[in-house]
């Protein structure tokens, strides 16, 4: 006997707010129906522990009578069931709901409430339901409803246990009515469902059990309808599927669980397939192929990491993140308590520097369904850098971001993965220092940012943070530290660029003084982080510090107001600041130095794209007393061809530090070719 009603006196509030709210993400009712079923297929697995990996969904598109329909073989539904979950939308109170999602984000309704199958009314016109339970007794039913809003509901023959859920797709959303694109959806959000899951096109069959709307005395009977749908079904050849289907359809034997008579047409299965060998009349085959389901249902997370080789986890990678190279290296997660956590996050190799933006993805996984990409509350932001797959089943699929926020559990398991990835850095190192330092030129980037972003992982990973040497190798701070504390106690010097700095450099490695070379964008943010955090080391840019190059014995008496007054005058800079030091290499008539805090203000501004900085060069120009050429100078004459030596020593001690700008560089040119040859005249 049919049965009308309305699903709920609040279900006017809520249907336009899903509509609304969702719209931009409307593809996520394939999840919700999907997951739904999957559900389903778990709970009869539960009071049937024999259908254990029997459960299957199956998702049929019906591009000729615009339908997309959802059909598995789990627990199924009685009528009373179908009230309760159904029609009675489980909204304890729709006031406070709407209340709580009042000017908050919206995007996580779906999924409260038992809000996740009228996700469906998002794009479907008319959506129905085919049901039958499990349990003994009981009887098929068939729901229908327009607008979600009200239903009407009936008894039907059906002799598949389970449920089949079909949309009416509204014109606007024909998308979803393109296998490639409903195929698209499910790679996106089923990928690792538990459930096998299968993508097959009907051809003008109707599976939604509605009644026939006209019937005659020509009217096919039930047991002809199923026969001469079972043979138009066998009869889908390679060449009717999308070419990316072909090899997973290939020899498929297409059924349907239910017609619109309600009969199951299992009972009318035949096993046979297309030979594409033979003629068609030898269709038959004594072993049908089984079809191959769109989704991995065992992901390799769940594996345990000691049944894991090298070569599954870098096909993984490369199947899931569609890469070409192999990753550096991964950590598998595998923790059970006291919260439930798997994945594997994999270390890239960067293809650009890291700018606070890169993301890697980490994808974010409940219970194998997919929830989003890069979810900072559940994965700290500086693991975004990374690829991965993490799953956490005692999050819900749909959820607020402030529920995120706020959830302590949440905050165990990213201060879990942290730790778990600092963990795996120091192992690395203490265990396999080469292969860790050959990793180093790319992680180290992430490594950096990572500490600067969570002071708990910089605390736990600061003993195996390393520097390459210019002269080669690698070095801890504390190496660094050990090995130069006679000639430079509590200082790193370091250099930005080994070949523009060359000859800077050399004078420090000469005294056997280890330069470091710290040349990633980040890293001046990163040393002015380290200092503040170790206050006793200080870091020094070989152009900014003389301590290490000065201090030798027996250089001359010099006139330091004459040779200022000189240098400034020859430069047209009255406030060039001029001292007088002596050099350990006499060999060098003079050094630009700029004061380091003030350099790193200045580099900092540029990257973070501040083309004006309120934090301009101030060089200092160090003559060498131990120079016979300053020495000369200290007594000559002033005049033209004075200045123009005084010009050509500041030129020649910036370019040992930076690049000329491109004017200064073309005086210094016109510069040494008068030079040469005033001297070839001489």
């Amino acid at each position: 006997m049919s049965e009308n009603g309305t699903i709920s006196i609040h279900a006017q509030n809520i249907m336009p707010i899903i509509k609304k709210w969702l719209y931009s993400d409307k593809d996520i009712f394939i999840r919700e129906m999907i997951s739904n079923a999957s559900d389903a297929i778990f709970k009869r697995q539960q009071i049937e522990p024999s259908f254990f990996g029997e459960g299957r969904i199956t998702v049929h598109v019906n591009e000729e009578l615009g339908q997309l329909a959802f059909t598995d073989n789990g627990v199924g539904m009685t009528a009373e069931e179908v009230r309760k979950y159904i029609n009675q939308v489980a909204f304890s109170s729709a006031e406070e709901f709407l209340k709580q999602y009042e000017g908050a984000e919206k995007g996580g309704i779906i999924g409260h409430f038992g809000l996740g199958f009228y996700s469906a009314f998002m794009v479907a016109k008319k959506v129905y339901i085919s049901t039958l339970s499990c349990r003994e007794g009981a009887e098929g039913v068939l729901w229908i409803s327009e607008d979600g809003l009200s239903f009407t509901m009936e008894p039907i023959d059906r002799a598949e246990v389970g449920t089949t859920i079909t949309l009416d797709i509204q014109p606007e959303e024909v998308e979803f009515l393109h296998k490639h694109r409903v195929r698209e959806v499910l790679e996106k959000y089923c990928a690792f469902m538990p459930t096998p899951i299968y993508l097959v096109d009907l051809k003008a069959e109707d599976i939604s059990g509605k009644p026939a709307e006209d019937e005659s005395e020509d009217e096919l009977t039930d047991e002809e309808l199923a026969k001469e749908l079972d043979e138009e079904l066998d009869k889908i050849d390679d060449d009717q599927l999308d070419s990316s289907d072909a090899e997973a359809l290939e020899g498929e034997h297409v059924h349907d669980d239910s017609c619109e008579c309600g009969h199951d047409h299992h009972d009318h299965e035949h096993d046979h397939e297309h030979d594409h060998e033979h003629d068609h009349e030898h269709a038959h085959r004594d072993e049908p192929k089984e079809p191959k389901p769109i989704n991995e249902t065992r992901p390799l997370w769940l594996k345990d990491p000691k049944d894991c080789t090298d070569q599954e986890y870098k096909d993984f990678y490369f199947r899931v993140f569609r890469e070409y190279e192999p990753p550096l290296f991964w950590i598998h997660l595998n923790v059970d308590h006291p919260f439930r956590l798997k994945g594997i996050l994999y270390f890239p190799k960067l293809k650009q520097e890291i700018t606070g933006l890169t993301e890697g993805p980490i994808k974010l996984f409940s219970g194998q369904v997919f929830v989003a990409d890069n979810i900072k509350e559940v994965t700290p932001e500086f693991l975004t850098l990374l690829k991965g797959a993490i799953d956490c089943p005692d999050i819900p699929l749909n959820v607020s971001r402030s529920f995120l926020q706020n959830d302590g559990y949440v905050k165990k398991l990213s201060s879990y993965i942290t730790r778990k990835v600092a963990d795996r850095l120091v192992s690395l190192f203490n265990k396999e220092r080469e292969s860790y330092e050959k990793y180093w030129e790319d992680i180290n980037p992430f490594v950096k940012f990572g500490c600067m972003k969570d002071e708990t992982f910089y605390d736990r990973v600061k003993d195996v943070i390393i520097f390459r040497s210019v002269n080669g190798g690698f070095i801890t701070r504390a190496e660094y530290l050990e090995k130069n504390k006679e000639k430079a106690e509590n200082k790193i010097f370091y250099a930005t660029d080994a070949q523009l700095q060359a000859a800077t450099i050399a004078l420090y490695t000469d005294q056997g003084i280890d330069v470091a070379l710290l040349d990633s964008p980040i890293d001046v943010n990163f040393i002015s982080f380290i200092e503040y955090k170790d206050q006793q080391v200080k870091y020094s840019r070989v152009d900014a510090d003389l301590s290490g190059l000065t201090g030798a014995e027996g250089g001359a008496d010099l006139d330091l107001k004459r040779l200022e007054a000189m240098f400034r005058d020859a430069l047209d800079r009255k406030d060039l600041q001029v001292s007088v030091e002596s050099f350990k290499d006499e060999t060098i008539p003079a050094v630009t130095v700029e004061e380091e805090q003030m350099r790193r203000f200045r580099d900092m501004s540029r990257f973070f794209g501040r083309a004006e900085t309120p934090f301009p060069a101030s060089v200092k120009l160090a003559l060498n007393s131990r120079s016979s050429v300053i020495q000369s100078l200290n007594t000559r004459e002033a005049g033209e061809d004075t200045f123009d030596i005084c010009r050509h020593i500041y030129d020649l001690a910036e370019m040992a530090r930076q690049p000329l700008e491109p004017e200064a560089m073309r005086r210094f040119i016109t510069r040494s070719h008068s030079m040469m040859a005033r001297g070839l005249n001489a």
